[in-house]
């Protein structure tokens, strides 16, 4: 190829740069985004999780894909629980004694709502599944773990809602390296989570949300 085609060649690339980002007149009004701030998602996530949840109620569309993701993500039966108990410490061969007494007594722990729910209305699978819908519809799907529930087993779950998270909040603590993000407290140099601010866990109608 000679110069002067070489020339053209660079010449269309670089028209096509500038047509990528030309200013017309049906793409005039399209903004250019530069990624989610805290900011933007503090501002505007309650009006998109507000429409979000209309649309599950109202769209013909929504709902049942909603459905469609429930569906596949847990399934109607569930998560199955396989424990691997070795027999000694350090070793890879199973105890399969121990592993079938494990598996039994989740099982046992996870059908009863009177165990897995903190409030005694759901069983392990219903709570996985009101998680995975409110992850899809919501953004996010929140359980807490309370380690001294009073059941047999002594621990029990409790989905909250999504809203109930303050996602306003947002600040540093340089001093103690952390900052929140959203409501959720993150280590400054891992972001991992070490704490989640609410506005409220109450399910009444007089809870401030």
């Amino acid at each position: 190829i000679g110069k002067k085609e070489k020339g053209k060649n660079a010449l269309r690339g670089m028209l096509r740069s500038f047509s990528a980002a030309a200013i017309q007149r049906i793409i005039g009004p399209w903004k250019w985004d530069g990624g989610f701030s805290n900011d933007e998602v503090a501002n505007a996530l309650t009006t998109i999780r507000a429409r979000s949840r209309d649309m599950q109620k109202n769209s013909e569309h929504c709902a049942p894909w909603l459905d469609l993701f429930v569906a596949n993500v847990v399934g109607d039966a569930g998560f199955t629980y396989i424990p691997k108990p070795a027999k000694k410490a350090g070793q890879p061969e199973v105890d399969f004694d121990a592993a079938k007494f494990l598996k039994y007594h989740f099982w046992k722990w996870a059908t009863n709502p009177a165990f897995a729910d903190l409030t005694g209305r759901k069983t392990f699978v219903a709570i996985c599944r009101l998680i995975a819908e409110n992850w899809a519809r919501d953004g996010e799907g929140i359980v807490v773990i309370d380690r001294h529930a009073q059941n047999p087993y002594g621990i029990a779950l409790r989905v909250i809602r999504p809203d109930a998270l303050d996602e306003t909040m947002n600040g540093g603590d340089a001093p103690l390296g952390t900052y929140i993000r959203n409501g959720v407290k993150v280590d400054a140099t891992t972001l991992r989570p070490l704490a989640y601010y609410f506005r409220t866990t109450r399910e009444d109608s007089s809870a401030t949300i």
